[in-house]
């Protein structure tokens, strides 16, 4: 799916260099960044380890360790752990995720070729992936429960965490209940009306000029990597219905001064949808994990909402006006501000972090004492 010069293509989209044009208005250097977003996540050569050996245990086993862990877990004293179990615990079980969209051809761009969807698995998907993997965000916590942008919803998969992920979970340091914490904060603090439209459409699945869309790639994943990124005329046309609120254009676009203001358009809200987007997501994972797993770029507002947790208890709708009254500069230079005049201010912001990395820490040694009597006990792993 990578290209490496405009042309016009098939006549229904044009190769347009949507990732690096964002990153470039973001200040970012294009080849790292799509070299950071592409990135696998890091993994602990311990917790690979200890994953492996956790596999070898009898079913049994596994089942009774990882409820024995989530127990203890859950008898954490640490206020912090206390918020995650309460914010992870739910009365109704959410939906299970729908399937995510293509835009049709049909709908925006007749003509147009049909859409086919790879499935994870497949070489052309293999292929796809390593150059369009989606922006980091807690790749080292396994969901069930996850927050849909695109219907700004709380959802689940339909398979249940398997008792693996559950254990890996423990290990990288995660209170149970994690993944359904992030969720509803997600939900609280996706509020702003104006971005539902650009979500709805960003979050629809990606696809190239010849109709290839690939399993969980959506057209914000795409075009965050950096890369050039083929435009279909399919999806600027659903742009500019469903976000502009027009109807000027058809298929196949032509090339001049309108097809360019079309692409700027795309590229401006964009923009605008992934920082509103990182910013909330950042708050999230800053509210489960000390040092949470984000895009680099983004990564630097997780001190930021350590301190706006502490400062504010933890109150989410705090939290949420805050967002949505204050533009990100102002909020960054107003919480830098407050912490680097203040010593106490400082150490609110660093308490929390230590707590939650002091959290991760009892979470990860108890994972590895509980392997280590695990198999000392299970007959299977005895014998080899």
């Amino acid at each position: 799916m990578r290209r490496h010069k405009a042309t016009t293509g098939n006549g229904f989209g044009r190769v347009w260099q949507v990732g690096a044009l964002l990153a470039a208005s973001m200040g970012m250097v294009t080849a790292v960044a799509a070299q950071e977003v592409s990135a696998r996540g890091p993994v602990r050569p311990v917790d690979a380890a200890a994953s492996g050996r956790f596999a070898n245990l009898s079913e049994a086993r596994q089942t009774e360790l990882v409820e024995q862990l989530e127990a203890q877990a859950r008898d954490l004293k640490a206020p912090l752990a206390q918020r995650i179990f309460a914010m992870g615990t739910v009365d109704e079980t959410p939906p299970v995720a729908p399937p995510r969209p293509l835009h049709d051809p049909k709908k925006y761009a007749r003509g147009a070729p049909k859409r086919k969807l790879y499935a994870a698995g497949t070489p052309e998907h293999d292929l796809a992936m390593q150059t369009a993997t989606p922006p980091p965000f807690l790749r080292d916590l396994h969901k069930q429960v996850y927050y849909c942008w695109r219907t700004g919803e709380v959802v689940r998969r339909a398979k249940p965490l398997s008792v693996r992920e559950r254990f890996e979970n423990l290990l990288h340091g995660f209170p149970p209940g994690s993944d359904v914490a992030v969720a509803t904060i997600l939900a609280a603090l996706d509020q702003n009306d104006d971005q539902r439209a650009a979500a709805e459409f960003f979050c629809h699945g990606y696809a190239d000029r010849d109709g290839r869309a690939f399993a969980g790639l959506t057209l914000y994943d795409a075009w965050n990597t950096g890369d050039v990124i083929e435009v279909p005329d399919v999806d600027a046309i659903a742009f500019e219905r469903k976000v502009l609120g027009t109807r000027k254009f058809r298929s196949p676009i032509p090339g001049g001064a309108k097809r360019t203001w079309l692409y700027e358009q795309i590229k401006s809200s964009m923009f605008d949808f992934r920082v509103y987007r990182s910013l909330r997501e950042a708050a999230a994972a800053a509210f489960v994990a000390g040092e949470p797993d984000l895009d680099p770029q983004y990564a630097k507002l997780v001190p930021r909402f350590h301190y706006l947790f502490a400062h504010h208890d933890h109150d989410l709708a705090a939290i949420r006006d805050l967002l949505s009254t204050t533009s990100r500069d102002q909020l960054l230079a107003d919480t830098d501000e407050k912490v680097e005049q203040n010593s106490d201010e400082w150490l609110k912001r660093q308490d929390r972090q230590w707590s939650l990395q002091a959290i991760a820490k009892k979470l990860r040694r108890a994972a590895l004492r509980g392997l280590d009597a695990a198999e000392a006990q299970d007959p299977r792993t005895n014998a080899k």
